[in-house]
């Protein structure tokens, strides 16, 4: 799964490596690489999303409520003592990136959930 931005849901189907999709989610403008690597494989470079943007991602793309995130997470078998050691200037970033105001509030609650 990829996310990009922009409305329009894109699909490649490699006859190697198969079905690949790529959704689009409201990102804020600049957002797109907030928390994002650029990674090497085998000398072809990827954008790799860090942990915590990526489920942050499936959040937004799933469309998820603030009170389902933290079983969401748990569902995902996400150790909630990963997630109470993110340096709170990287919540704060990751609060940035999207536009719906329905991701601020699951990012507000999975973070505080981590803190239970």
């Amino acid at each position: 799964m990829s996310v990009v931005p922009g409305r329009r849901q894109l699909e490649i189907n490699h006859p190697i490596l198969g079905l690949y999709r790529m959704y689009p989610i409201a990102i804020q403008e600049g957002g797109l690489l907030e928390s994002v690597e650029r990674i090497t494989f085998n000398g072809h470079a990827a954008l790799v999303a860090m942990p915590l943007r990526a489920l942050l991602d499936i959040i937004c793309r799933r469309k998820l409520a603030p009170e389902e995130v933290r079983g969401f997470a748990d569902a995902m078998r996400i150790d909630v003592e990963h997630l109470r050691n993110i340096a709170p200037e990287v919540w704060q970033s990751m609060g940035r990136v999207y536009r719906h105001k329905r991701m601020t509030l699951c990012i507000t609650a999975l973070r505080e959930a981590c803190k239970k």
